[in-house]
C-alpha cells in the first residue's frame, strides 16, 4: 500500500473513531467498529444492536485544491496558489457547491453490502464550516432523491473539538431536525 492510501485509510479510520465515540456518548445501542472493507463494499462494517451496519466515510473540503493541500503536505507549495484563490470566495460559495458535488458523487455509488449503509461526511476544517453555518446555508444543499444511504451524518471536526449531526433522515434521538432532508 502506498503512502496516499495509508493516509486516506488513517483519515477515514480517525473520522469513524471520532464519530462512534460521539454517537455512543449520546445514543444507545452503541456502534461497534468491526473491520475495514474494500470496494465495492462501504469503508467499514460495524455492528449496532447485533445488526451489521456499513459506513462509507468521506471528507469535505472547500475545493479539490484544498483537498490536495490537506492530503499532500509535501506538495503544499504546488497547490497553495489554488487554495489561496478559493479563500476569496464566501463560505457559502465554497462549501455548498462542494457538498452538493460530493453528495451527487456518493449517491450514484453502488455498494456490495446487504445491511444498512450510513454515509459519514467529515467536515475537515470546522473553523470554515460549522453546524451554525450549515444551518444558515442548508437550503442550498441538494440531497439527491435516490441514494444508497439509510442515514447521512456530518462530523464537524477542527482537530480539537468535534460534533456530529444527523442530516438524513434526521433522528430525534440524535437531537436534530433532519436538516438536509
Amino acid at each position: 500500500m502506498n503512502n496516499h492510501n495509508d493516509q486516506k485509510d488513517w483519515f477515514e479510520e480517525s473520522a469513524l473513531d471520532r464519530f462512534t465515540k460521539e454517537y455512543n456518548r449520546n445514543n444507545s445501542p452503541p456502534i461497534i467498529k468491526r473491520e475495514k472493507l474494500a470496494p465495492p463494499q462501504p469503508d467499514y462494517v460495524c455492528t449496532i444492536d447485533g445488526r451489521e451496519l456499513g459506513v462509507e466515510v468521506t471528507h469535505l473540503y472547500g475545493s479539490e485544491a484544498e483537498a490536495k493541500v490537506f492530503n499532500s503536505p509535501g506538495e503544499l507549495v504546488l497547490h497553495r496558489h489554488e487554495s489561496d484563490s478559493m479563500s476569496t470566495l464566501s463560505l457559502r460559495d465554497r462549501f455548498v457547491p462542494e457538498l452538493n458535488r460530493l453528495l451527487e458523487k456518493k449517491a450514484v455509488a453502488h455498494y456490495s453490502f446487504d445491511g444498512d449503509i450510513w454515509l459519514l461526511i467529515r467536515i475537515v476544517e470546522a473553523a470554515w464550516w460549522s453546524r451554525a453555518l450549515f444551518e444558515k446555508y442548508k437550503n442550498g444543499v441538494r440531497l439527491p432523491e435516490s441514494h444508497p444511504f439509510s442515514q447521512i451524518w456530518f462530523l464537524f471536526d477542527d482537530s480539537e473539538t468535534f460534533e456530529i449531526v444527523n442530516v438524513y433522515p434526521g433522528s430525534p434521538q440524535a437531537g436534530n431536525d433532519g436538516a438536509a432532508a
